[in-house]
């Protein structure tokens, strides 16, 4: 049975005072709403008032995942209270913005992995239903991110859908070159489009080899390829669009789901989406590599492998390498990325074998002809 991660959402004025709006101190990274919760300013139990960088933990709002989670050292600094992995933790009185959480609960698990995969510190992830009740209101162009009374709509099939699917989790029906799939939308993830069995769509470019994602609790092969045709998602088209491989759930990530302002709506079992554009998304360039394949390992990543057709490309980085910096900066301090950049041309990365330390730059190629 799953927990909601939430159980109430106590206001600070009275029913009738209560906006029907609120915000909390969320900020978008990349393409993922980063959202920090306050735990109360002491610990009942302790001596010292911890600071407000101490007492704050940065979850990421995620409608892929089924239930909220929080790291175990995350909760410690927060709370000074040591919590089991694989335990669930039940925080009273904490905050974000204006919205007060009377009850925060949560299973405690670690999740440096993911913050050594990033770039930055990811130290919980909110379930969908963290603001049940609610709609959940999330604008890419705007970097917004707010919770409104009330409930969407009857789907209409333009701009407002059902989000039911094979869990409680929100999913849509989407049209990938004439065939019908259903996709979790996945505000979680940094990727586009996740398919299973690339093989089985018409294809204008790949599979190939491209390295492995972090999940979060697992590795994954990573194949990718250019659709031949569209992919039309409610009101949203991606003309020739880079897919991804993943042997689970298909999904749409924050690559795609930042073309409209997204409305969630868990309690109805809803999603609006208002694209930016009426145009459809152009086809995208090929997606530069440097031939690494790599993993976390601790605060650094492991070298894994090399991509095939990248052997040249690599200079003298072999498997078992371990990256320490790129372009000068740690791995879990590299920072959020600026979308529709200029896209770079090569990184340098500070390289440990052994005892030694070596620094290589290589340069980016595309991975799709």
């Amino acid at each position: 049975m799953l927990i909601p991660a939430l159980t109430s959402i106590a206001l600070a004025t009275a029913a009738a005072e209560t906006p029907d709006i609120r915000t909390p101190n969320a900020d978008l990274c990349g393409v993922l709403f980063f959202v920090p919760i306050e735990a109360d300013k002491r610990d009942p139990d302790a001596e010292e008032t911890r600071t407000e960088d101490e007492r704050t933990i940065s979850f990421v709002y995620d409608t892929g995942a089924s239930r909220t989670i929080v790291d175990d050292d995350a909760v410690f600094e927060a709370t000074g209270t040591r919590v089991p992995i694989g335990r669930r933790v039940n925080i009273t009185n904490v905050r974000s913005g204006d919205i007060t959480f009377t009850k925060f609960r949560a299973k405690v698990t670690d999740l440096d992995h993911l913050s050594t995969a990033f770039g930055r510190p990811i130290e919980g992830i909110l379930g969908h239903d963290a603001f049940s009740g609610w709609k959940t209101v999330m604008d890419y162009d705007a970097g917004t991110f707010i919770i409104e009374r009330g409930n969407l709509p009857t789907p209409d099939g333009e701009t407002v859908f059902s989000s039911k699917g094979k869990d409680v989790r929100p999913w849509i029906s989407i049209d990938i070159a004439g065939k019908k799939r259903r996709v979790l939308i996945d505000t979680g993830s940094n990727s586009g489009f996740s398919l299973n069995d690339l093989e089985r769509f018409r294809l204008s470019s790949g599979p190939v080899r491209s390295g492995v994602s972090t999940r979060l609790n697992r590795l994954e092969k990573r194949y990718t390829a250019r659709i031949d045709g569209p992919i039309e998602a409610g009101p949203l088209t991606f003309e020739e669009p880079v897919v991804a491989s993943t042997p689970k759930n298909e999904l749409m990530g924050g690559e795609v789901l930042r073309y409209a302002k997204l409305t969630y709506d868990a309690e109805k079992r809803r999603v609006a989406f208002e694209p930016y554009d009426s145009a459809p998304v152009p086809a995208p360039a090929p997606p530069l590599r440097d031939g690494l394949m790599m993993k976390p390992a601790g605060d650094n990543f492991e070298v894994t492998g090399i991509i095939p057709g990248f052997e040249d490309n690599v200079a003298d980085i072999v498997v078992g390498d371990t990256v320490i910096a790129i372009n000068g900066r740690p791995i879990t301090d590299r920072g959020c990325r600026v979308m529709d950049a200029e896209r770079p041309t090569s990184r340098t990365l500070t390289i440990q074998r052994g005892d030694d330390i070596m620094e290589r730059t290589l340069n980016f190629k595309p991975l799709l002809d």
